[in-house]
């Protein structure tokens, strides 16, 4: 546990922590704003946000991805990261009666 005292800036500590509680909820929101795209507008949001985020222009006919491609990008994701990616998947999908 970090212990501050006045004299060791605790106001300016303070204000920090705020600014990055702040800057990492926008970013949440900003994220879950992409995802919900992504949802409804499906490959039409991907293809926007690849050119906005990556600059680059890729055709919707061309997103389409082979069997073997998946399995070889499956062996290149560490595990610890593939079921973190797992938990966030879950956590953003939509039960069939929700919508």
């Amino acid at each position: 546990m970090k212990v501050l005292v006045q004299r060791e800036g605790f106001d300016q500590y303070l204000s920090r922590l705020r600014e990055e509680w702040s800057d990492s909820l926008r970013f949440e929101r900003e994220v879950r704003s992409i995802l919900e795209d992504v949802r409804h507008r499906g490959d039409e949001a991907v293809v926007h946000y690849t050119r906005t985020f990556d600059g680059l222009r890729i055709p919707i006919h061309q997103l389409q991805v082979n069997r073997s491609e998946v399995r070889e990008a499956y062996k290149k994701v560490p595990r610890n990261f593939l079921g973190t990616l797992k938990k966030a998947n879950r956590a953003f999908e939509i039960s069939p009666t929700s919508e």
